[in-house]
């Protein structure tokens, strides 16, 4: 954060978030299969067509955007809150509950692995 209250991203995370950014972009979507970028361009190409009266109508074409998550905030909360005991129970192993807490911590995605998934859900 500046001293005008401005907050910078570091160069190495404005890369990873450019990144993510082209990757989403470039992404394939249902809609006419193809790429989130084609879209947007199609999108700009109708507002360019009604602003130039070639288009009577306005019309955008927005996809529903699908998420690649293996956890939503309720599991997350659950992991965060999980006790000694609950992970005995559901037979956890405990450094794999400690780098999943980890990760839960410090905001990076977390990967469930299909037999620990299996336990919590």
């Amino acid at each position: 954060m500046t001293e005008g209250y401005h907050v910078r991203l570091e160069e190495h995370t404005a890369k990873m978030l450019i990144d993510e950014i082209k990757a989403n972009f470039n992404a394939r979507n249902q809609y006419k299969n193809t790429t989130y970028d084609t879209i947007l361009l199609d999108n700009v190409q109708n507002l360019a067509n009604y602003v130039q009266d070639k288009h009577k109508e306005l019309q955008f074409n927005v996809p529903d955007i699908q998420l690649k998550r293996d956890d939503d905030n309720a599991t997350r909360d659950f992991i965060l809150n999980m006790t000694p005991e609950q992970r005995k129970e559901l037979d956890i192993n405990k450094s794999t509950l400690w780098y999943i807490q980890k990760n839960i911590r410090d905001g990076k995605k977390v990967k469930l692995y299909d037999k620990v998934k299996a336990k919590i859900v």
